[in-house]
């Protein structure tokens, strides 16, 4: 539609740009209107926000956004319905904290995340495996849960950490020509455990 939203605010999904394509998909063509509907802390004025909601507004375009944007109301009612399911498995998983171990208080984030789980996750995390992870350095609740999904609690299958090392594609992949060591790295491999724990 030769728009050029992009240049005036930083994400189509935020504050600002949510409302003005509802208003596009809802037939409104006054750019001044649509300016208006911007978030106060937006750095661009309205004249320029009404400058570039100019386009060709063609029928199959604005199909084609109201199309995109059921999908994209849609997608956080699907997550909300995986979440009784997650529940409803972490129930049946074995609870290997004891009474004498407390949880401390949770650290404070700098940073809101995007993503946040109905459920208690460090909570459920320390009772399946008696430890609370989130006290590792870069380890958040979901990366701690996401832990366990991938790798589990059953540790016997690997005899020593170098074997887990392996197994997650974490050892050097060193590739030695005669005597001389042309090129280190690791095992390229897709692995959502190696990915968390790196």
């Amino acid at each position: 539609m030769n728009l050029q939203v992009h240049h005036v605010i930083s994400a189509i999904t935020g504050w600002t740009g949510m409302p003005i394509v509802r208003a596009i998909v809802d037939a409104e063509r006054d750019c001044r209107r649509r300016a208006a509907l911007r978030d106060v802390r937006t750095q661009a004025d309205e004249a320029t926000m009404a400058k570039s909601r100019q386009g060709d507004y063609r029928a199959e375009h604005v199909f084609a956004w109201k199309q995109s944007l059921q999908l994209f109301d849609a997608d956080p009612k699907q997550i909300q319905e995986c979440d009784p399911q997650i529940a409803a498995h972490r129930s049946r998983l074995e609870s290997k904290a004891d009474g004498r171990k407390k949880l401390k208080a949770a650290r404070r984030e700098k940073n809101k995340r995007r993503t946040q789980s109905s459920f208690p996750i460090r909570e459920q995390v320390f009772r399946i495996t008696g430890v609370d992870r989130t006290e590792i350095d870069g380890i958040r609740e979901s990366a701690a849960l996401a832990r366990i999904s991938e790798i589990g609690t059953d540790r016997s299958r690997w005899k020593t950490e170098t074997h887990l090392a392996s197994g997650l594609a974490l050892g050097p992949n060193n590739k030695i020509s005669g005597s001389q060591l042309f090129q280190r790295s690791t095992r390229k491999t897709a692995n959502r455990a190696r990915d968390i724990l790196r």
